[in-house]
Formats: structure tokens, C-alpha cells, sequence
């Protein structure tokens, strides 16, 4: 009888062993079977229907659609499946063959990037990945790296809890899943339940976040990983720095320790393209032009790309645009660099006018580019009233000190002062509120910045080099992801004002057209570039070379438009004699020199000194 028993177990050890095997060597089967609960229908036609059923959530080309609308791939056919079958090869023969004396041994392709457009389900795809390689190998280790931990939690992380509340855990009931790791814990028998055994640790999944910089811990951190079944999954790998992919690389040197790399390509040399050229690399392209849902024109997989959303973006950005190339194809735009603004567009959006601002509407804002000298770089302002701009004037400045002066003083008060007239208007004569006036604040810019503080006008200071503006980043309909990342505060205002010259939205309605006809030089002049860190505009110095001047006149206009995109958010601010009133918040802003508590004792000082407001809250003395 025991001898029986004995015999049992073992044919139900080797059934099991022989299952394990099919699962490590197709991983559909593992995730219809036994992730989807195929292993509980007895019945064969039942069975073969199931699988039928859902592995064309990866295998897309057994939708019906692709053959009765005869589709011609745009990447790779059916590209969720072969990357992960190829992760699968590499597992089940990861011996290398033998190789004769003399003969050069290939290098093995045991790793896989997976180049995408956003929403195409490869997020949703490299979960099921992680928990079949965590199912399938006993002591299995896999870690999950991206850019920032909080990304990865709520991306992959948060898809990877929901499959495995739902699925996985029923397999292993005795294991947890928390903030940043999950473990997994063997299933026991009622009679090792009875002897008390310990529960037996199978596998680990962690996460991991990472961040440029040689003060990092993460580079050493990914060198003391050392495991014989070992998975790298580097999500969002053109965010992740280059010390720590390395590092990667050079711990996962045994047979079994595979690398999976994803993302939406940005640029021929960001991390991921470094990635897919690796000769250990095997490369698959995912476009959104093959998604079953943009195929059928259907939604057959929700919370992925649809067509409406495609087409959308081919028609707001065009087919050769970056947002189309790089996040619905997948693929590296085939120029590093691209104009910004068409000539003839500009030239339809002007129009003569002495007319003024008298009967513009909308709110009003100035763009204040500074200059310090009287033979160099000129100074430039540009009023913006709504939609239109109807006042642009460049000058030359021997002193920032005192454009902050014409910016808001009657003419009288100059020469008592020594103040030099730079015959522009003032803030209060155009109606413009304090902080709706963008300086730049590099270099002299500080000078005018500083002495309007000091008068007690809160303006908005513009750095070029600050980190861009989320609120205004260009977000994916589908995934709420940005469709792209800028360098730079420069490269995201530049970016914002081309789109508004694309889609006709503003108007220049000025006295003179030869300042318009310097600002179309420098703006046409204006391109993006590619980098690692993300989109760029042209550098100054290589303007200068390219046009023979610096971008005065363009750099105040882009100033004024961005400060029309910030003045529905902007804190309102009233300065009576030595009074601040916050209408809103009393929150500092980046985007502003100081905080009001400063502003008011500046305010205070002025008013002891014999400043005063008239009604029209032009400063005087007193």
C-alpha cells in the first residue's frame, strides 16, 4: 500500500515536472492555463476554446480583422508574443552549443527591448511577463527599474497588484504583495501543515528607482544582485541613467539572468535605442497602427490606444511630426532636428494696424527681454492683449535698471531722476497687472526683476533653465502620459508658442512691419533638437552664428505668450500705498522672485520714503 502511494506521488511529481516544462517553453499556454484558470476545464473542446479565447490578447494576428481588412503590419507582427517567446527560448535552452577549435561562437541574443507607442499595452503585457517567469522558477528573483519609484508604482506596479489579486494569488495563497516587493511563498500539504514546517520562500519581485548622478546608490545597488533565475524589467528605459543600466548589464552574467528594456524612443541616442543595439539585444517595435483595437476600429481590449485617439494626433501633429513618429509608431524620427515656425504662417497672422489696444479684449500681459549696454544685445518688450499682439517694440538699453523704471513710471518723474527714456508703455496704461509681466530673469534680467520687486511690482521672473511647466506638458488621451519630455522652461515655452502659430491662434496687429520681419527671421531660424533628456530648442550662441543676432524680439514675444498661459492661474496682486492684498493664495510661485511677506515689507519701506499711488496707481512721490 505504501509502495502504491509512493508510485502515485511520483507519477503526480513527474506530470507536474512535465507541465512546468511546457509552461517554461510556451508561455501562452502558462497564461491561459494556468494564470487565466484553463488548467480546471476538463473538457477538450472547452479547453482548446479558452485558449482560442485569450491568447489574442498577445497574439493579435488571430483577430479576425487583420485578415478580412488584409493589414499590412506597420511593426512587427505580433510583437508581444515573439519578445516573449524569445525570452522563453532563452530559458529552456540556455546552454550555448559547443562550438570546433577555430570556429567564432555567436553572440546569443538573450535580452529584449521593446520600443512602443503609448497605450499599445505593454505595461498590461510585462506583468503577466514578471509572474511567469516568477511562477516558472523556483528562487526566482526579478527586479523592476524605472526612472522614479513613484512612476513605477503607478504604472507596472500597480498593473502587476491588480493581476495578481485577481489571478496569481489564488495559485499561492500564503504570499504577500506590498509597497515595493512581493514575495512568494510555497503552497504546503496537510501534512506538512500538520508537522508545522516553515513556509518555503520560492521567488522575489522588487522595484526600484533610480535617478541620474554619481552621489546615486543605485548603480551599486544593481551590482549586488546576483540570483542563477534572475529578470531585469527596465520600464520607461529612456528615463533610467546610463551608470545603471551598465551596472545592470554586468551582474546578469549567468545563462539565466535576462534583461527586458520598454519605452517610447525619443531620440537615436537616448538609453533605450543604446539598449536595442547591444548585440545581446533582440529588438521588437510595437506600433499603435497594429493595435487590434485601431485595426478593427472597435474597442476589443479596453484602457488601450483606440483609433479616434491615433487619428487625432495624426491630425493635430501630422504624420511626420514627432509625437506621431516617436509615441504612436514607436519609432526614432528619422531627423534629429526640425523647424518650429513657417514663414508663410507668420505672414498670414500679420496685419497693419495703428490701431492700438483699445478695442482688444482679453487679458493683457507683457514679454520683457533685458538687456545692459548700449552698443551690444538690445532690449525688447512685446504687449499681448487676448489673442492678439498689438505692440512690440525693440530698443537699445544701456541700463536694466531703468526699463524697470519706464515699465512703470509717468515720463515726468524721469528726468529729476536721470532715468533714460525708452519711450514704451507703461504697465498701468495698458491695464496689465504687475504679475502678468514675464522678465527674464538670466543674467541682467535680475537688475529690472529686482528694482520692480523693490518698487513693490510682484512680476514673474522666467528662467530659461528651469525644469518645464507640468501643467502644460502635451498629455496622451489614452494613457494621461506626457506625449513628450523638454529639456528646459525654453524648450517648453518655444514649444508652446509654435502650436499657437500652427493652429492660427494668435494675431500680430502692429503700427510697423519691420520689427515683424525681424521676429520672423528669428523665429524661423528656431528648431528642435533630440536629446537624451528630452526636446530642445537651438541653442543661443548657434542662433547668433546662424542669424547674426541674438533672438531678442522672438524671446519677448514667446515670454508674452506664456505669460497669457499663466494668467488664469497667477496670483492677483494689488499694491495701494505700502498695502499687498492676496486675492487667491499666499503660496510662493517658481515662477516669482520673491514671496508677498517680502513684497509687502518692500512695499512698507516705499511708503515711509514718500512714495505714494494715485487713483490710477501710478507711483509717485509724495
Amino acid at each position: 500500500m505504501k509502495m502504491e502511494e509512493e508510485q502515485q506521488i511520483e507519477l503526480v511529481s513527474s506530470f507536474h515536472s512535465a507541465k512546468l516544462q511546457l509552461y517554461r517553453r510556451d508561455p501562452l499556454l502558462w497564461y491561459t492555463e494556468r494564470l487565466l484558470g484553463g488548467e480546471e476545464i476538463t473538457d477538450p473542446e472547452e479547453k482548446k476554446e479558452h485558449f482560442r479565447k485569450y491568447e489574442k490578447h498577445f497574439k493579435w494576428s488571430k483577430y479576425k480583422c487583420y485578415e478580412e481588412f488584409n493589414h499590412e503590419w506597420d511593426g512587427d507582427i505580433d510583437p508581444l508574443w515573439k519578445a516573449w517567446q524569445t525570452l522563453a527560448e532563452v530559458a529552456f535552452f540556455p546552454q550555448q552549443k559547443r562550438v570546433t577549435k577555430g570556429e567564432k561562437r555567436e553572440i546569443r541574443q538573450k535580452w529584449v527591448c521593446l520600443t512602443s507607442g503609448t497605450g499599445t499595452g505593454k505595461t498590461y503585457w510585462a506583468s503577466r511577463v514578471i509572474l511567469w517567469f516568477l511562477d516558472c522558477w523556483n528562487n526566482s528573483k526579478i527586479i523592476c527599474v524605472g526612472p522614479k519609484q513613484e512612476q513605477i508604482k503607478a504604472n507596472l506596479w500597480d498593473e502587476l497588484r491588480k493581476v495578481y489579486q485577481s489571478h496569481f494569488h489564488r495559485m499561492y495563497p500564503n504570499s504577500n504583495i506590498w509597497e515595493t516587493s512581493l514575495q512568494l511563498i510555497g503552497n504546503q500539504s496537510p501534512e506538512e501543515i500538520a508537522a508545522n514546517k516553515p513556509l518555503k520562500k520560492l521567488g522575489r519581485v522588487l522595484i526600484s528607482g533610480t535617478s541620474a548622478g554619481v552621489d546615486d546608490e543605485s548603480t551599486p545597488r544593481m551590482r549586488g544582485f546576483h540570483d542563477e533565475h534572475m529578470l531585469f524589467v527596465l520600464d520607461e528605459c529612456n528615463g533610467i541613467d546610463a551608470a545603471v543600466i551598465d551596472a545592470i548589464a554586468q551582474t546578469s552574467v549567468s545563462d539565466h539572468n535576462l534583461i527586458l528594456a520598454l519605452g517610447n524612443p525619443d531620440f537615436h541616442d537616448d538609453q533605450l535605442m543604446k539598449f536595442s543595439r547591444d548585440p545581446q539585444v533582440k529588438s521588437f517595435r510595437v506600433s499603435s497602427l497594429d493595435n487590434p483595437n485601431y485595426v478593427s476600429q472597435e474597442s476589443l481590449i479596453p484602457g488601450v490606444v483606440t483609433f479616434d485617439s491615433v487619428e487625432s494626433i495624426r491630425t493635430k501633429h501630422g504624420e511626420e511630426s514627432h509625437a506621431f513618429v516617436s509615441k504612436i509608431r514607436g519609432m526614432v524620427p528619422s531627423l534629429g532636428s526640425a523647424a518650429l515656425f513657417q514663414e508663410d504662417i507668420l505672414r498670414e497672422l500679420f496685419e497693419l494696424s495703428a490701431k492700438g489696444s483699445k478695442d482688444l479684449e482679453g487679458t493683457r500681459v507683457l514679454g520683457v527681454d533685458t538687456a545692459n549696454s548700449s552698443s551690444g544685445d538690445p532690449a525688447c518688450v512685446a504687449y499681448l492683449a487676448g489673442n492678439t499682439y498689438y505692440y512690440i517694440k525693440e530698443f537699445l538699453c544701456p541700463s536694466a535698471n531703468d526699463l524697470s523704471y519706464n515699465l512703470v513710471m509717468e515720463k515726468e518723474e524721469f528726468i529729476p531722476r536721470g532715468i533714460i527714456d525708452y519711450d514704451i508703455p507703461t504697465i498701468m496704461s495698458e491695464g496689465i497687472k504687475p504679475y502678468n509681466v514675464g522678465v527674464d530673469a538670466i543674467g541682467v534680467g535680475v537688475t529690472t526683476t529686482d528694482n520692480l520687486m523693490r518698487m513693490g511690482y510682484k512680476c514673474t521672473c522666467l528662467n530659461a533653465s528651469w525644469r518645464p511647466e507640468e501643467r502644460f506638458l502635451p498629455i496622451d488621451e489614452d494613457t494621461s502620459k506626457p506625449l513628450w519630455r523638454f529639456q528646459n522652461l525654453r524648450a517648453q515655452m518655444v514649444w508652446l508658442f509654435s502650436e499657437a502659430v500652427r493652429k492660427k491662434e494668435v494675431r500680430f496687429q502692429l503700427p510697423d512691419s519691420g520689427v515683424f520681419d525681424k521676429l520672423v527671421k528669428e523665429l524661423t531660424a528656431l528648431t528642435y533638437v533630440l536629446g537624451p533628456s528630452g526636446t530642445g530648442v537651438t541653442p543661443k550662441d548657434k542662433l547668433r552664428a546662424k542669424i547674426g543676432r541674438s533672438t531678442n524680439v522672438a524671446d519677448a514675444v514667446i515670454y508674452a505668450y506664456y505669460m497669457k498661459m499663466l494668467s488664469k492661474r497667477q496670483v492677483s496682486v494689488s499694491l495701494p500705498a505700502g498695502e499687498i492684498q492676496k486675492k487667491t493664495t499666499s503660496r510662493p510661485s517658481r515662477q516669482t522672485g520673491r514671496d508677498f511677506s517680502t513684497a509687502s515689507r518692500i512695499a512698507n519701506r516705499l511708503g515711509r520714503r514718500g512714495y505714494v499711488r494715485d487713483a490710477n496707481h501710478r507711483l509717485r512721490r509724495g
